[in-house]
């Protein structure tokens, strides 16, 4: 009676329950709607539509939707759905894992499931394994839906952009797991929100969610920048610092950290001929610059690493023990390489990753369905919170699965599988044989070749093909090889005769470590209740004894030598095992969910971020919040040595001057007898003021763009270094553990202060891009009357607040017409876009004139980029001094 109760409160029983009533009451109106005309049952849908609209909710209207597309798919298709398809569509609508046996219609169930909640028109996304199946079923599904006036796309890996956006778009996408969350990344590194492909993350069903949300949650999707093959840089930046002096550069006693001083710097830019080493477009040769330093005058050959073999090899400076496939990470590796000249190997950048547990976690409901799913049901349940409900089949099994044959080693097992083969295949009886790997498939492949025995191999590479062979696996006479995943998504129907033969004959050939993989293959026979048998041949050699065996086991080998034994002991401890197994592994997942999840909060934060930035309209209050930030830092490295609680002054102008205001002069005396507090609202005050005469001059809607270029960029520069620094905390923190602190402990307190420095670091590089948007420069000794001059110049950017009312009604970007001098000095018109009338060049504001307000210094210009550029460098400020001291010289 205890039993009995618990049975009843059990939450999968109680979901079966709510199913099973519903779906009755589905099949109640099945006359009432087979009376309706094709326009009274199609014009449904626009009325669930309104329903919904007018509050009601998708299960208030549940039942009479379910209704209606069973009628609309058994009109389109001549296929009434089943009870059973209705429970299981009812699952998944309820956001859990519908486990339905081979052959009971999933892809009908999903169907049904999913068209109720595309009356949301939030977009419903049904997952699969490959493409062929998303392509299928989208096929058919569009058949079904068009007369609906629903939308059916299917999301493939080489789609064009906008084709991708448009497969999104639709009422429904079936589109393959790994594509998808590829699709994720993609969209959240995209400079343009409207270039987005993903519309949002409302309604996923997984089919084969075992395999999706199980067998590959351990393999993250990463997207990788693009290796350079071009390697000169790193050997510039080699030879370059190798002419350096001690006056070039400067090491910090405590961190072991070179840096270039101004003299370095100034002869940098000599070397490399750029005016400022600083600008964003030259940071990756700073930071290459950065990492030859390190290799030439911090790192030695035989301490740090040794050149074996042309290779790098890193020594552990605890242990003095070469760290073998170890490398430095952000190009250093590849510095050290430049330096002892050996050959370098590509540097490889993770731009983005997400692994399937945390990407799918994101929806805001999810479901599953799948032959095999209840053995891990306590993982589904704790990680993705869902509840498996085990479906009745349509009609009874009544395959036949045979106990076990043992043998005592691999030679045995092989011979008798194909004596059994052979046996069988006389009589016609259609036979497929599961294998746990390509090697085995080919093992077993030759020798049938040697009986003369005809077969198909499968082995998952050419999911079409296989899908078409695998559905003939049922047919007289028919044998068939397949490794696990092979053809997985195709019913093998049994053929003419074939089941007076006794039907399919499924053959297993090792025990898999799942036992949801070994249901898997059974369950390939006795389909709809179709007769069948199942048998599987072990041995003492199959990997899961070898990492297993006991030893009355192994004594157990030495008397099955060469004969087999079914006794049901060996069986027991085979699933003895694999419930052990399948709980090491399951607590592996669980970890990694553990670590993962720290990186996907934070993830998840920079990309909300990152989107508010792409769509916000002003971006000053975001800047003057990164101005705070920084400012807070920024003052604080320059406390006064004798009273840490006021500042120095003469430094704190100084860098103020030097790195903020671009050379602006700025008296130290406004910084006596401050304290931090006092100095850094000071600060903070000079900076917001530069800030906002910049926005001034450019006009609002030109700053906008310009600082959401900058922040973007440095987001996406600072996030990129965050993963790569998180990776490495992940792989170095279980050597870092303390006794009573666990590494996940670790790991999280480190990853926190990691993220820290990296929104700390966003806000400062942020800031200083800002502050040199006009003028970048580290001379402080500027002429103040050049100052002047050139501020002046920037005042006749006035004109191009003018261009804001340029924007035309179809939000395409508004164009002036532009005139500017050709190689030959010839006058040339071209349509310019607004949103390309400013930008950095040298260092200098390069500003295109309105074709109704020519200047004459336009005749004085030359073209910027003889390729692509189609600005005019307008130095106005440059143009006036040249004309002041040529007045002077006559």
């Amino acid at each position: 009676m205890l039993i009995n109760w618990f049975k009843l409160i059990s939450p999968k029983n109680r979901i079966l329950k709510r199913a099973t009533l519903a779906a009755k009451q589905v099949d109640a109106l099945k006359d009432e709607m087979r009376a309706l005309s094709d326009e009274q049952l199609f014009n449904k849908t626009e009325y669930f539509i309104n329903e919904l609209k007018n509050n009601k909710t998708t299960d208030d209207i549940l039942v009479e939707a379910f209704a209606v597309i069973r009628e609309v798919v058994y009109r389109e298709t001549g296929n009434f759905a089943y009870l059973v398809q209705l429970i299981g569509a009812y699952v998944v609508h309820q956001g859990d894992f519908s486990e339905m046996m081979t052959g009971e219609g999933k892809t009908l169930t999903l169907v049904l499931a999913a068209y109720l909640n595309m009356l949301e028109k939030k977009g419903v996304h049904i997952v699969t394994v490959n493409e062929y199946l998303a392509e299928r079923d989208a096929e058919q599904a569009r058949r079904i839906f068009a007369r609906l006036n629903l939308t059916v796309g299917c999301n493939k890996a080489n789609l064009a952009p906008h084709l991708k956006k448009e497969a999104f778009d639709c009422d429904l996408t079936y589109t393959t797991n790994s594509e998808l969350g590829f699709d994720y990344l993609r969209d959240n590194m995209v400079r343009n929100y409207r270039d987005k492909k993903i519309r949002g993350l409302h309604f996923a069903i997984v089919d084969e969610g075992d395999s999706i949300l199980i067998d590959e949650a351990r393999t993250p999707l990463i997207i990788s920048g693009q290796p350079k093959k071009d390697f000169r840089m790193y050997f510039d930046a080699d030879k370059f610092v190798e002419t350096l002096s001690e006056s070039d550069y400067k090491i910090d006693p405590e961190s072991r950290s070179p840096s270039l001083t101004e003299k370095g710097i100034t002869k940098a830019e000599k070397h490399f001929k750029i005016n400022n080493l600083f600008d964003l477009e030259n940071s990756d040769l700073f930071h290459k610059i950065g990492n030859a330093l390190t290799a030439r005058k911090i790192f030695q050959n035989g301490k740090e690493y040794i050149v074996r073999d042309d290779k790098i090899l890193i020594v552990d400076h605890f242990t003095g023990r070469i760290l073998e496939g170890r490398s430095y990470n952000g190009g250093l590796h590849q510095a050290v390489q430049a330096k002892e000249r050996v050959p370098i190997e590509a540097e490889n950048v993770v731009v983005a990753t997400v692994t399937y547990q945390s990407f799918f976690r994101m929806y805001k409901k999810l479901a599953a369905v799948s032959g095999t799913a209840l053995t891990e049901s306590e993982e589904f349940l704790k990680i993705y919170n869902m509840v498996v409900v085990p479906v009745p089949t349509n009609r009874p099994v009544i395959r036949k699965d045979h106990p076990d044959f043992m043998f005592g080693n691999l030679k045995t097992k092989w011979e008798a599988v194909v004596n059994e083969i052979e046996k069988i295949h006389k009589t016609g009886q259609p036979i497929l044989v599961g294998t746990g790997s390509v090697e085995d498939s080919e093992t077993l492949h030759q020798m049938l070749l040697e009986k003369n025995i005809m077969h198909e191999v499968l082995n998952a590479k050419n999911h079409a093909r296989e899908a078409h062979i695998i559905a003939k696996a049922g047919e007289v006479g028919s044998v068939t090889i397949s490794t696990n995943m092979a053809g997985r998504g195709t019913d093998i129907k049994l053929g003419k005769g074939a089941k007076e033969l006794g039907g399919l004959y499924v053959i297993g050939t090792e025990r898999h470590e799942s036992r949801r993989i070994d249901n898997q293959l059974r369950g390939r026979s006795g389909r709809q209740g179709d007769i069948g048998e199942s048998r599987f041949f072990i041995s003492f050699g199959d990997p899961l004894f070898k990492r297993f065996a006991q030893d009355r086991i192994l004594k157990a080998q030495e008397k099955l030598a060469s004969d087999y034994f079914d006794s049901k002991f060996f069986s027991r401890f085979l699933t003895m095992t694999q419930k052990k197994v399948e709980s090491v592994n399951f607590d592996m997942r669980k970890n990694l969910i553990d670590y993962d999840h720290v990186l996907a909060n934070q993830r998840e934060l920079i990309y909300k971020q990152r989107d508010k930035i792409l769509i916000a309209s002003d971006l000053t209050e975001v800047v003057d919040r990164m101005a705070q930030n920084f400012v807070e830092s920024f003052v604080e490295t320059f406390k006064d040595q004798a009273n840490q609680t006021m500042v120095n002054p003469i430094e704190l102008s100084i860098a103020v001057q030097k790195e903020l205001l671009q050379g602006e002069e700025v008296a130290a005396s406004q910084f006596y007898n401050q304290t931090l507090l006092a100095a850094k609202q000071t600060v903070l005050k000079l900076v917001k003021d530069a800030i906002s005469k910049k926005i001034e001059v450019m006009t609002v809607a030109i700053a906008n763009n310009v600082f959401r270029d900058i922040i973007i960029q440095q987001m996406d520069d600072a996030w990129i270094h965050h993963l790569d620094q998180m990776l490495k905390l992940r792989e170095g923190v279980s050597l870092r553990s303390l006794e009573q602190t666990s590494p996940l402990n670790i790991y999280v307190e480190e990853s926190k202060k990691l993220f820290d420095l990296m929104l700390n670091k966003i806000a400062k590089n942020v800031i200083l891009a800002v502050c040199a948007i006009i003028n970048p420069t580290r001379n402080v000794d500027i002429n103040v009357e050049q100052e002047h001059r050139r501020l002046e110049a920037l005042k006749r950017l006035e004109e191009i607040k003018k261009l804001e009312e340029l924007q035309n009604n179809n939000n395409e970007p508004a164009k002036v017409l532009f005139k500017f001098p050709d190689q030959h000095g010839n006058m040339i018109e071209r349509q310019v876009p607004v949103d390309n009338l400013i930008q950095l060049v040298d260092g200098q504001i390069i500003q295109a004139q309105i074709a109704e307000e020519p200047k004459q210094e336009l005749n004085q210009l030359e073209k910027v980029d003889q390729l692509d550029q189609t600005l005019i460098e307008a130095k106005l400020a440059e143009q006036r001094e040249q004309k002041n001291n040529s007045a002077t010289d006559k």
